[in-house]
């Protein structure tokens, strides 16, 4: 996401039309939640996780990938 171009699009109706558009879902966490869009988000989801619901939604094998908590700073990880 961080790299895609100026879309007219709002970013989480760009990712979720991404994940529809795959044949499957990669998912690499790494002890942070994510952004979370104010707007139209009463759940207050991330957009990770609002992209990980679609995939498994739309049906779309998902590979999730945790980060081993050993090598990920302490200082990087969300308190909750």
């Amino acid at each position: 996401m961080e790299r895609y171009p100026a879309f007219d699009e709002r970013p989480v109706d760009k990712c979720v039309a991404d994940v529809r558009g795959s044949e499957y879902y990669i998912l690499l966490v790494g002890w942070r939640y994510g952004y979370i869009p104010l707007e139209n988000n009463p759940e207050s989801k991330s957009i990770t996780e609002i992209e990980y619901i679609e995939a498994i939604r739309s049906k779309r094998p998902c590979f999730v990938f945790l980060v081993n908590t050993e090598s990920w700073p302490k200082e990087w990880k969300d308190e909750d």
